[in-house]
């Protein structure tokens, strides 16, 4: 239960970054290009980047979160799910499917 607790708060945290990061974008990619306003680019890139470092940051937090829940038969078990999960965020298809 905790887990999946967990995974919602995770979930709903980067569902917001990802829309704001969205509304920032759209301006950056629109507007920004049209109007010529260095000033507004920058400023968007930077929201943008910061967005970006708080979806690593969550995410991190989330996983040190998971790890202080696992019962102690549990814990052999965190460093495969964190480079599943961690293949899966990063779309690697071929990562690794037994720890080393």
């Amino acid at each position: 239960d905790e887990f999946i607790a967990l995974t919602k708060i995770h979930r709903e945290a980067i569902e917001k970054l990802n829309t704001e990061s969205g509304t920032i974008l759209k301006p950056y990619f629109y507007d920004v290009f049209q109007n010529s306003n260095p000033s507004e680019k920058d400023s968007l890139m930077l929201r943008f980047q910061t967005i970006a470092k708080e979806k690593v940051e969550v995410t991190r937090d989330h996983f040190l979160a998971v790890k202080k829940i696992l019962k102690p038969e549990q814990e052999q078990h965190f460093d495969l799910f964190l480079k599943r999960s961690v293949n899966i965020l990063l779309l690697d298809k071929k990562g690794p499917r037994k720890p080393r």
